[in-house]
């Protein structure tokens, strides 16, 4: 385990997710892969994902997201403020919509 500002960090948890995300696809255990993350370094994966016929959506934070990861997903969810308001506090199936590509950074 790496110390990153006093702080504990986990090594290699990209490479295994993207590893489990390729795994499991291949294997069909899912139909839809949900990735909470802006990183660029799985675009690959998840186009790889995609290219076997999975659905891949991936939720992310305004800052670091990566455009080559955005354009790979089917659907991004960007997760801001207004995503999370009355997020526990209303109707617990509420919808929320999808961010289309062209309003994106």
């Amino acid at each position: 385990m790496k110390v990153s500002q006093g702080i504990p960090v986990e090594k290699g948890i990209d490479i295994m997710l993207a590893t489990d995300l390729l795994y499991f696809a291949w294997n069909d255990f899912y139909d839809v892969a949900v990735l909470v993350s802006g990183d660029a370094d799985f675009a690959y994966a998840l186009q790889a994902v995609k290219n076997m016929g999975k659905h891949v959506e991936v939720a992310y934070f305004e800052t670091g997201a990566s455009k080559d990861l955005l354009s790979v997903a089917d659907n991004r969810y960007l997760l801001n403020r207004a995503f999370f308001t009355g997020l526990w506090t209303h109707k617990r199936y509420a919808y929320r919509p999808r961010v289309p590509i062209e309003t994106q950074k």
